[in-house]
């Protein structure tokens, strides 16, 4: 995207992959990259698909190039890492919507993900200050993790480089980043609490703690009150 001035030519790549990696997925052509299971999961497939809708929001304007490119990256980085942590030091294992999560996984998605964030921040919209890099990345970073806790399984090949790219966008790179990061922040302490004190199981958790923030975030304090209630 970075280097190509025409959209239908930045399009070949993904339009490609989408059907190289159908066929791979029906005839198990690439082993290395498929799910060993009979039926696995369409996720090399939804990762073209999600680059083709990229390329077209960037052309039209939606998000800018370099913006795309970080939800590109952080499904690359970000995602990628969580599934290599979470296998190599995933002690501690949770099931969520019939996939198994890991939390150390979790925190090298929140962290990888703010890393190339903050990268890409760093060089195409440089002379930010510390603060507004570290808020800009750390929100897209816990974003992530909770539209990849939220996600069932495979799509998060779609909604996280998709949703991340919007939500940079929209959200991190404007002054509600700030709103948003205090909103994640204290759901997470609050769904840690009724954790320890086991008043729900770690799915129950990190689906409150999403659930939590988008009323928090978007209703504020009124809107909060009632779940808070409940």
């Amino acid at each position: 995207m970075a280097l190509m001035d025409s959209p239908l030519i930045g399009m070949i790549g993904p339009v490609s992959f989408i059907g190289i990696n159908w066929i791979s997925y029906k005839a198990h052509v690439f082993k290395a990259m498929e799910d060993p299971e009979p039926k696995g999961n369409l996720g090399t497939i939804y990762f073209p698909v999600s680059l083709l809708v990229l390329v077209g929001l960037a052309a039209f304007g939606v998000v800018e190039r370099w913006e795309a490119g970080v939800g590109v990256m952080v499904l690359g980085w970000g995602d990628g890492l969580a599934a290599i942590v979470g296998k190599r030091f995933g002690r501690t294992e949770y099931r969520l919507f019939n996939q198994t999560k890991t939390i150390p996984g979790t925190i090298a998605l929140i962290l990888a993900s703010s890393a190339v964030t903050l990268f890409l921040s760093l060089v195409f919209s440089p002379g930010l200050d510390a603060w507004t890099l570290l808020l800009r990345s750390g929100s897209v970073g816990l974003f992530a993790a909770l539209v990849e806790l939220t996600t069932p399984r495979g799509f998060d090949n779609i909604t996280i480089p998709i949703l991340t790219a919007l939500f940079f966008h929209y959200v991190a790179a404007t002054p509600l980043a700030g709103p948003f990061a205090a909103a994640a922040a204290l759901n997470g302490i609050v769904a840690f609490g009724a954790f320890r004190k086991q008043a729900v199981d770690t799915s129950g958790a990190a689906v409150g703690a999403a659930v939590g923030t988008a009323i928090l975030f978007a209703g504020g304090f009124p809107a909060y009150a009632l779940l808070v209630g409940f």
